[in-house]
């Protein structure tokens, strides 16, 4: 949770996701999909999280959709 703090964004942050993006398997594909998460995909993980709370943030790869994201989280998302 420290990292809440550095970034400036403690008082606005509830809940931090931080998947296992696959080793480096997530690196061996062009685009990593929401579905490729495992064991439970992360559409599923994002519903579970907002249902806890809505401010939240997640660690991301950078070859992640982010198209997905932005469909998952909707104008919850800011990048």
């Amino acid at each position: 949770m420290n990292n809440k703090m550095v970034y400036g964004v403690g008082d606005r942050v509830d809940f931090v996701v931080a998947p296992p993006w696959g080793g480096p398997m997530y690196n061996k594909v062009e685009t990593y999909t929401m579905d490729m998460l495992q064991p439970i995909d992360g559409y599923k993980l994002f519903q579970i999280a907002q249902s806890i709370t809505p401010n939240m943030i997640t660690f991301l790869r950078g070859n992640v959709d982010l198209g997905q994201v932005e469909s998952s989280l909707g104008s919850r998302l800011h990048l």
